[in-house]
């Protein structure tokens, strides 16, 4: 290609992976120039390792996707301000290992990821493929890092990838030991200029800011730093060397002390020896009396074992007891069963007698009813009969007389008399009507008095109970034991006051009940009997001392006392608590002390036990739905159901619980509030008697004015119809044939009364025979009642004797429990007495092997070990008083080894420590001297470097370094100027300083051995010919180094000036604004 030919721009467009939603377009330009030439300067100097091949980002600040495929010697990328150059650099510091903070543009890496995306991704290809590689085997000619940072504070991964892209590495260590291979320093402010170090280094006028640059640049100041931590730990080492040197003397002096005092400890060794002949006579005295110790207890343990027998035979005994006592409980049990059953059946019997009576004694009113009728009928008839004869013997006598006007007067009267019968004949309808009204009224009334008169009688018994409660309650207010009886407090008070007990009894056994609801008092009570007043204990010396003094303070029925081991967790029992929906015992009382729960539970098995409010309820849960475990359920009434495939029932007494309360004084109030709840029912009970006897005295009073008006319009009537027979009877008398018929209606009479008293008598004799079946149905009442009363009397004796067999079981059981008990405690007592001989032989045994070990012949002696320990500590002590004066032998011994070999050591360690020392100080001054040299000859480059840069402008540019002051000094002149002697840099335009800036960059770059250089905006000060010298110098200086990369970021269109070899420029496109 000839030199005349004419540069290419060439354009290539970039676009993201397949999965983003806009394109970002770039273009870059080359400057072709002479091919030869360019191919002369590749043969000339080859790209050194390390320089960056290609970087790739994505979601990486305001870049979408990005690729470069850099140039290895000179790149420029261009863009408006806002277009992303300097996220190019950034992401060239975060891909290669460096932190948020370093770059100045965040304080994490969240900033740094695109906003509305989760995860950025920065891609750095590496050359490998030069003179010395990095593991070449591994990566191959290129290295690819890959950093994914994340918007949700995750930390970020690396990925070290070699040239085909697989993965080698994921740790940041392996990262930085190829950085360090190729020199690549990420953090180092002229390896990376970024705008916040040039603003702070570069462009400003302090000298020493200059020279700290300087420094930072070369790796002198980190150099420095680690020479002045080697001068500080020689210093402590000198220290340290002082002090010992000054501690040797005393070592030295202390040594020859105790090998004067070793010499003069042979007089002890004559006694040391006596003393340990009685040592050996005491260990083998020890063994004497251990062995009659063993004996002795040998002759315990054997009178022990000889009491075993006498215990397992009365344990057999009570176990024979125990079964009788069971089988009697049980015949008892099931005789009880067997009334039960006769009482249900005979209860039935009874029902159906006293229904049978009831219709006799119906049966006999309705005859003796009829009877009385009859009677009343026959008075009635003979009355008639009376009146028909005196009428018969009246007509007879007035036979022969005739009135015409007394005909007319009597058939006038008839008439009216007919008429006024036949409206008392209504009136008495009505009244009979109204008698009937008020008989039902009566009847009504009656039977609501009836029904009203058990109410007002259950109330008063009632109030009765609560007031007879209540007096109890508020006598024994001061002091809750007082319910259990007048000797609770007593006992109570003697048991704390016992200091004989092992352990303190527990007792009364209700005081530690606590009810969850007060109206299960009763039925609680009526579960656990008589146990709500016993008292229970762990031993049989406990019962002892409690049974005398319950006898003393006890004198009408005594308290149970329950021998039981107590322990300090009570049962769990809620795994066999019966599986239904109704109440159980924890359900309904809360215990506050886990030995009492453990004896209720022992003693009244109240894990099978219901509590049901209502009978009706109880009866059909145990008899018909018979829950699994549950045995027995109760009733706030007391009343007991039990299941299984006897279905007993016994109806309780209903009277209130006598010691279970909530509290007293909550007990009270509730009586109280019972009370006033009660009288208040009562009184309207009693208020309904009187509204009602009121009624019926009205009622009564009404019936009795009616049976008035009945019997006056009866008399009145019987007046009338007589005298209208009467009057009959005259006009009847005018002829024969009246009185025939009134001598005929006369027999008719008599034979009416006669048939009437053969009907009167008929009744009368089934009034009698009624009467008899009722005596006799009432008989056999009486015998069913009777039979009744019998039987419950025989089950109230039978449930004594089963309450007294049962008693006399748990006694026996009781004495069964307290025998195995003192039989444990016997067994207990000959184990641990056999463990102490067991033990008294293994000791024998171990005195015997370490008398042998101190001495193996046996001596015999007739002292004493006490007197044996005395001679020893008084020859001891003679020793001690020797060592005290003179030292103990081992002691003093160790001592002279130790301070002997403390000396040699401490005066080795002073050599060692002085050589080590003086080495280092022949090192360090080495080394000063070749910092020294090194510094000056890197300041010398820079020195040339800057002089030459400053001359292509004809300036004339010195560089002086001050290294005592850490001082730059920057002196450029024209060569006006310097003819005249002016060189202040202060006189010099903005862009004339931008350039000697520029100039000063290039010299640190000749002085820095780093594969990349990047510049930031550097010539954002320069004017447009000012940065066409600045450009083509840097292109210069960039072009005479081709191994090493350089990359300018500038928002400056560089095409106008910008040429040669080994040039390529990337413009970034502008940004979007919203």
């Amino acid at each position: 290609m000839s030199s005349s030919r004419p540069r290419k721009r060439s354009h290539q467009s970039l676009e993201s992976s397949d999965d983003r939603d806009e394109s970002v377009a770039m273009s870059y330009e080359e400057s072709s120039g002479d091919h030869s030439q360019h191919s002369q300067a590749t043969r000339r100097s080859e790209s050194q390792n390390g320089i960056i091949e290609r970087l790739e980002v994505k979601n990486f600040m305001c870049h979408r996707f990005l690729e470069l495929e850099l140039h290895p010697q000179v790149n420029f990328i261009i863009g408006k301000n806002g277009s992303g150059k300097s996220a190019v650099m950034t992401a060239v510091m975060i891909g290669l290992g460096s932190s948020a903070v370093t770059t100045s543009r965040g304080q994490s890496l969240k900033c740094f990821v695109k906003n509305g995306e989760r995860t950025a991704v920065v891609t750095i290809q590496l050359r490998n493929s030069s003179s010395d590689p990095f593991q070449k085997e591994k990566y191959g000619k290129s290295i690819i890092v890959e950093r994914r940072i994340y918007s949700d504070n995750r930390p970020g991964t690396f990925t070290i990838m070699s040239a085909n892209r697989k993965i080698v590495s994921k740790k940041k260590e392996d990262l930085q030991r190829a950085l360090d291979h190729f020199g690549l320093m990420v953090e180092n402010p002229v390896c990376l200029l970024t705008q916040d170090t040039s603003r702070n280094y570069l462009h400003s006028s302090s000298p020493k800011d200059k020279y700290k640059l300087f420094m930072k640049a070369t790796q002198l100041e980190t150099l420095n730093l680690d020479y002045k931590l080697i001068l500080e730990n020689v210093a402590i080492q000198e220290e340290t060397l002082e002090t010992k040197k000054k501690g040797l003397p005393r070592l030295e002096r202390e040594v020859v002390q105790l090998e004067d005092r070793v010499k003069s400890l042979d007089e002890l060794d004559q006694m040391v020896e006596r003393c340990q002949k009685v040592k050996h006579e005491l260990a083998w005295a020890y063994v004497r009396d251990q062995e009659k110790d063993v004996e002795k207890q040998v002759g315990t343990v054997e009178k022990l074992e000889s009491k075993e027998p006498e215990f397992i035979e009365k344990i057999d005994d009570l176990k024979v007891k125990e079964s009788e006592a069971l089988s009697a409980h049980e015949v008892v049990e099931s005789e009880l069963e067997v009334m039960t059953r006769e009482l249900e059946s005979v209860a039935e019997e009874k029902a159906k007698t006293k229904e049978e009576e009831k219709k006799r004694k119906d049966a006999y009113r309705q005859v003796d009813r009829e009877v009385s009728q009859f009677r009343r009928d026959i008075r009635d008839a003979e009355g008639d009969k009376i009146k028909a004869e005196e009428k018969i013997r009246e007509m007879e006598m007035l036979a022969s007389r005739d009135f015409k006007a007394e005909k007319e007067a009597r058939e006038n009267r008839i008439g009216e008399l007919r008429q006024e019968i036949s409206s008392c004949t209504e009136e008495g309808q009505s009244l009979s009507a109204q008698k009937r009204r008020l008989d039902d009224t009566l009847t009504e009334l009656n039977g609501n008095i009836y029904q009203l008169r058990p109410k007002i009688d259950d109330k008063r018994r009632l109030i009765n109970r609560h007031e007879t409660e209540l007096r109890s309650l508020e006598q024994n207010r001061a002091n809750e034991l007082r319910v259990y009886g007048s000797w609770a407090e007593s006992v109570v008070q003697d048991i704390s006051r016992e200091t004989g007990f092992r352990k303190k009894p527990k007792g009364p056994i209700g005081r530690y009940l606590k009810l969850k609801e007060s109206r299960w008092a009763a039925g609680l009570e009526e579960a656990l009997g008589d146990l709500v007043y016993s008292f229970c204990c762990e031993s049989g010396h406990d019962y002892q001392l409690l049974q005398r003094i319950i006898s003393r303070r006890c004198q009408g029925k005594r308290p149970s006392i329950i021998i039981q081991k107590f322990q300090n967790e009570a049962y769990n029992i809620r795994a066999n608590l019966p599986q239904c929906r109704e109440k159980t015992f924890l359900d309904v009382v809360q215990c506050t002390d886990p030995v009492v729960f453990n004896v209720i539970v022992d003693q009244k098995a109240v894990d099978q036990m219901l509590f049901i409010e209502d009978a009706t309820r109880a009866q059909r849960v145990m008899h018909q739905e018979k829950p699994r475990g549950a045995k027995v359920a109760f009733t706030v009434q007391r009343d007991q159901v039990y299941g299984g495939s006897t279905n007993r029932f016994y109806s309780g007494r209903d009277v209130p619980a006598k010691v279970l309360h909530q509290s007293v004084e909550t007990r009270i109030a509730m009586v109280r509030d019972e009370l006033r709840r009660v009288n208040d029912e009562l009184r309207q009970l009693m208020e309904q008697k009187h509204a009602v006897e009121r009624e019926k005295r009205d009622a009564e009073d009404a019936k009795r004015r009616c049976l008035q008006q009945c019997h006056q319009n009866e008399n009145q009537m019987n007046r009338m119809k007589e005298e209208l027979c009467q009057l009959e009877l005259v006009e009847d008398e005018e002829g024969p044939s009246d009185l025939a018929a009134l001598r005929s209606h006369v027999e008719e009479i008599e034979m009416a009364i006669l048939t009437l008293t053969q009907e009167s008598t008929a009744k009368e004799s089934e009034r009698d025979m009624r009467a008899e079946e009722r005596e006799a149905q009432r008989r056999r009442v009486n015998d069913v009642m009777k039979k009744v009363d019998d039987l419950m009397e025989a089950m109230e004796s039978k449930k004594n004797d089963e309450e007294a067999a049962l008693s006399e079981l748990e006694t026996i059981r009781a004495q069964l429990e307290r025998v195995r008990t003192r039989h444990q405690r016997l067994k207990d007592k000959i184990d641990e007495e056999k463990g102490t001989l067991a033990n008294r032989r293994e000791q024998l045994e171990e005195l015997i092997a370490k008398a042998n070990r101190i001495c193996s012949d046996r001596i015999e002696s007739d002292k004493t070990p006490d007197q044996l320990k005395r001679d020893v500590s008084r020859i001891e002590a003679s020793i001690r008083h020797r060592e005290q004066t003179q030292g103990n032998r081992e002691e003093i011994l160790r001592r002279c080894f130790d301070a002997r070999k403390a000396y040699k050591t401490t005066k080795k360690n002073i050599l060692a420590t002085e050589r080590y020392l003086e080495k280092m100080n022949e090192v360090m001054e080495l080394r000063r001297k070749n910092f020294a040299r090194f510094r000056k000859s890197l300041a010398y480059r820079a020195q040339t470097v800057f002089t030459l840069m400053a001359s292509q402008r004809n300036y004339t540019g010195h560089m002086r370094f001050d290294h005592k002051k850490k001082e730059i000094i920057l002196t450029v002149s024209t060569v006006e100027e310097d003819r005249s002697g002016t060189a202040d840099m202060r006189a010099l335009s903005g862009g004339e300083r931008s350039f000697t800036t520029v100039c000063f960059v290039v010299s640190l770059w000749v002085v820095l051995d780093s594969p990349i250089h990047i510049l930031d905006e550097f010539d954002i000060f320069m004017d447009m010919v000012n940065r066409r010298v600045s450009m083509r110098m840097l292109v210069t200086a960039a072009q005479d180094n081709s191994s090493k990369q350089h990359i300018f970021l500038s928002p400056q269109d560089m095409s106008a000036f910008i040429g040669g070899p080994g040039v390529k420029t990337w413009r970034l496109p502008d940004p979007e604004r919203h």
